[in-house]
């Protein structure tokens, strides 16, 4: 059974409407409401956070300009000890001679 077959009392179509009407009141209030609001706000302090976040923004890049420039400072690092880390196996330290001497190696 559908509601469109049904009629609406007469007292609860009046209240429906009525609520319907009252909503539409609130709404309009709600929206003048933020208007006012929004005009009365103050604009400079508005723009002093938007200079605020700029700088921060600012720093921000400049920061991340260090971090990656001591990353590519680390890799070229790690690039340079693999270069000398064989020749670091290749000699050992001799306690007798107080030098490092080339390792003995086993099977040759």
């Amino acid at each position: 059974m559908g509601k469109s077959n049904r009629s609406i009392n007469p007292a609860d179509a009046l209240r429906k409407k009525q609520r319907k009407r009252e909503l539409k009141k609130n709404k309009e209030e709600r929206k003048r409401a933020r208007e006012t609001v929004l005009a009365k706000k103050d604009v400079g302090r508005v723009k002093s956070e938007i200079a605020r976040l700029e700088h921060l923004e600012y720093c921000k890049s400049t920061y991340w300009f260090h971090v990656r420039a001591q990353a590519a400072y680390a890799v070229r690092m790690q690039e340079h000890e693999k270069k000398h880390e064989g020749e670091a196996r290749t000699l050992v330290y001799d306690p007798k001679s107080g030098k490092f001497v080339p390792a003995k190696r086993k099977g040759k």
